[in-house]
């Protein structure tokens, strides 16, 4: 609050940047150790492993492993190819 003011006056500074989402993606395979080439494989190598079908799992686009919905975090929402909406 400013000295002698009744009232906060607040403003909003600055907007923060964050990467393109397909900049996202290639962070987190590269903080997997994934290599983009071989990242859809390990993937339904990770879903056989946890019995999921590999025909039920899918990295790029539209990341999904099995039937089930999977509640994950935003930013890895984002890597994935999410969006924000307002």
């Amino acid at each position: 609050m400013a000295p002698g003011a009744t009232q906060p006056k607040t403003t909003t500074g600055v907007k923060q940047d964050r990467p393109q989402t397909y900049q996202l993606q290639d962070l987190w395979l590269l903080k997997m150790g994934w290599k983009k080439d071989s990242a859809e494989g390990l993937w339904k190598e990770a879903a056989r492993k946890a019995d999921i079908p590999e025909d039920k799992a899918t990295l790029l686009p539209g990341t999904k492993a099995g039937d089930a919905k999977c509640d994950v975090d935003h930013i890895l929402e984002l890597q994935f190819g999410g969006i924000t909406s307002p």
